[in-house]
C-alpha cells in the first residue's frame, strides 16, 4: 500500500479519539466508551471509522481505532483499514459538559484488493520513418482476474487534538483534527477533520 495512504489514515485516525461522556463535578468518566466518527481527509478522501477507548485514571485513557475505506475502479476495487493504538489526555477545564483532548499514537494499515477478469483492446494505428508507413494493428489483451492483501504494523506517529460536548449522561458529541508526518521516501504531512458521536457503556455518574 502507498506510503501515503497510510500516512493518511494515521493522521485521520489520531483525531478520531473518543471523548468519552463525562461525569459531574470533574468525576471519573464512564470506564469504557465506544464511538463512530466520519474522517476527511486533506486529499479530499472520507472514511468511517469506530473506535473503543479505556479510561484507567480520569485524565488518562488508552485507545484503539478503525478508519475504514473503499476504492471503486472500472474493474476492481479496494477496501482499506488504518488502525491506531493511541494515549489521550484530557485538559483541565472547569466545566461538566465539554473535554479536550490531546491524542498521539502510532498507525497501521490492512489492505484487501480485487480485479475482475477483463478484456482490453488499443487501438490501430498508424506511424512513419523515414516517409516509410508501418501499420500497427488492434490487439487484444485478456487481464485475468487476480486479488490479494498487504499489512504494516502500527508504525507511523500522529498526533491531535479533539473537543467533546456532552448531550446526556451516555451520549456526547465530539471533533477533531490531527496530522502525520511520514518519512519513508519522501517528507510527507497529511491533514485529518473528524466528526461523530460518543456512547459510554458501564457506570457512569
Amino acid at each position: 500500500m502507498r506510503n501515503h495512504l497510510m500516512t493518511m489514515t494515521l493522521a485521520g485516525l489520531v483525531g478520531l479519539a473518543a471523548t468519552p461522556a463525562m461525569a459531574q463535578n470533574g468525576a471519573a468518566p464512564s470506564r469504557v466508551e465506544v464511538a463512530a466518527n466520519i474522517t476527511a481527509f486533506s486529499d479530499y478522501s472520507f472514511h468511517f471509522g469506530p473506535e473503543v477507548a479505556f479510561n484507567f485514571a480520569p485524565r488518562h485513557a488508552v485507545m484503539a481505532t478503525a478508519d475504514i475505506g473503499t476504492d471503486h475502479y472500472e474493474h476492481s476495487s479496494s477496501t482499506q483499514v488504518f488502525y491506531t493504538v493511541q494515549y489521550r489526555y484530557s485538559l483541565p477545564l472547569n466545566s461538566t459538559k465539554t473535554r479536550v483532548f490531546l491524542t498521539a499514537g502510532l498507525l497501521g494499515t490492512l489492505e484487501w484488493y480485487q480485479s475482475a477478469a477483463y478484456t482490453y483492446t488499443s487501438m490501430a494505428y498508424t506511424y512513419t520513418i523515414n516517409g516509410q508507413k508501418f501499420d500497427v494493428p488492434a490487439t487484444t489483451y485478456n487481464i485475468p482476474a487476480y486479488s490479494g492483501s498487504s499489512a504494516e504494523p502500527p508504525i507511523y506517529p500522529t498526533g491531535g487534538i479533539a473537543v467533546q460536548y456532552r448531550l446526556g449522561k451516555r451520549i456526547a458529541v465530539q471533533a477533531g483534527v490531527s496530522l502525520t508526518v511520514s518519512a519513508d521516501d519522501e517528507l510527507y504531512v497529511l491533514g485529518r477533520a473528524s466528526t461523530g458521536i460518543v456512547i459510554a457503556l458501564g457506570r457512569v455518574k
